[in-house]
């Protein structure tokens, strides 16, 4: 593994973590709840999960039940409703995370783009939560009403959507990149990838590194270590 791609899995993990540590943890209410005016809706529900999130702009959240883990006492594992407090997705999931423009305005436009989803097996070992482990983790792509548009296990790994809608993922050690529908359009050849950044991706290929555009072009040979 290249040592800036473990350094930017670290971080990732570090993020996530703090960020959920810095979360206030508050059980649904009964009735649909908004504050400081800026409409933060938590729907009522059949399920009494611990642990909530707003709704946010595609009507979708997530929630969870508190379990002890090495970072402490945390909202884990996770699952989705929708806005009338339906499960559509059950707390069973290591991460999920959104499309960026589902949470705040930026200049992207991923409306239609899928939920990714990561599954870890931890029936044996909590302590592995948020750790560089990869043991029994599997992936996928769901919609906004919790159906499975990329299955789990269908790719080995799939990254965030970043610049572009476009999705890094990985099966048998080769890299390509889907879509915000889930198609792969950029085919599983290189050895490594990472995110589009204004039209360009840096990837890996037969031991050199070049950048390719959105068209699956070389711009920049594959010449550098």
């Amino acid at each position: 593994m290249p040592y800036s791609r473990l350094l930017s899995t670290f971080a990732m993990l570090l993020t996530i973590a703090t960020a959920s540590a810095e979360t206030t943890i508050t059980p649904v209410s009964s009735e649909p709840e908004t504050w400081q005016g800026d409409e933060c809706i938590k729907p009522k529900t059949a399920q009494n999960f611990d642990y909530v999130e707003c709704l946010n702009k595609k009507g979708v959240a997530r929630v969870g039940y508190i379990q002890q883990t090495a970072f402490g006492d945390m909202p884990y594992p996770f699952g989705l409703i929708n806005k009338a407090g339906d499960v559509i997705l059950p707390a069973e999931y290591h991460r999920i995370y959104f499309p960026p423009d589902w949470e705040y305005d930026n200049s992207l436009d991923m409306t239609e783009a899928l939920i990714l989803v990561q599954k870890r097996d931890l029936s044996q070992n909590l302590s592995l939560f948020g750790k560089l482990d990869t043991r029994g983790e599997s992936y996928g792509l769901v919609n906004t009403q919790g159906e499975f548009v990329v299955p789990l296990g269908t790719y080995d790994e799939i990254n965030e959507f970043y610049d572009d809608g476009l999705a890094s993922v990985m099966k048998n050690g080769k890299y390509g990149f889907v879509d915000t529908t889930g198609k792969l359009i950029i085919p599983l050849q290189y050895d490594y990838a990472f995110a589009f950044s204004e039209g360009l991706a840096d990837v890996e290929y037969q031991g050199k590194f070049g950048f390719i555009n959105t068209q699956n072009e070389v711009i920049i040979p594959f010449i550098y270590d």
